[in-house]
C-alpha cells in the first residue's frame, strides 16, 4: 500500500525523470571537452605523491582540478605557485 507521501516522491521523480531527459539524450555521442577531476577522489594518491599523481591525471585527459583540503594543506602539501606551475 503506497503513502501519499511515497505517491507524492515517485511523482516529483518520474515528472523530473520526464524533464531531463531530453537534456542527457541531447549530451549522447557529444564529446566532452575540458574534463575536469575532484583531487578528493585521488586524496590518497595525492597524499603520497602529489606532483606525479597530476602528471598521472593529465595523462589520462583531465584539464581542469578542484583542490580538497587534506591533511597536508589545501594544495597537498604544494603552494600555490607549484601547483599552478605543475598544472600548467
Amino acid at each position: 500500500m503506497n503513502t501519499r507521501r511515497e505517491f507524492l516522491k515517485k511523482s516529483a521523480s518520474l515528472m523530473l525523470g520526464a524533464t531531463l531527459a531530453p537534456s542527457f539524450a541531447s549530451l549522447a555521442g557529444k564529446k566532452v571537452k575540458n574534463v575536469g577531476v575532484q583531487l578528493y577522489s585521488v586524496r590518497e594518491e595525492m597524499a603520497i605523491d602529489a606532483i606525479g599523481t597530476l602528471k598521472k591525471l593529465a595523462d589520462l585527459g583531465f584539464k581542469q582540478i578542484e583542490s580538497a583540503r587534506s591533511s597536508k594543506g589545501n594544495y597537498y602539501g604544494l603552494s600555490p605557485k607549484e601547483i599552478k606551475k605543475v598544472c600548467n
